[in-house]
């Protein structure tokens, strides 16, 4: 049986502010293909900080679980 122990708040926060960065792209990625032409500036924002706090949020859960999962599916980025 695999045991893993609960991160500590500073490892937490590492992990919310790597996920939070790779958030920052991603939704820089999705504003500059999807609303690039539109001029809907509270739309970019709420996008731009929605990426950020889920990728953040799920790379603090669930560690390198996240990172895997992401490798795995980096052709989404196609």
């Amino acid at each position: 049986m695999k045991m893993s122990k609960e991160p500590d708040e500073f490892e937490k926060k590492i992990r919310f502010g790597c996920g939070g960065l790779f958030g920052l792209v991603v939704g820089f990625y999705t504003v500059s293909r999807l609303f690039l032409k539109s001029d809907e500036i509270l739309l970019f924002f709420i996008v731009m900080i929605s990426c950020v706090y889920i990728c953040g949020y799920m790379a603090m859960k669930q560690g390198d679980k996240f990172w895997h999962s992401i490798k795995k599916n980096l052709r989404w980025f196609d």
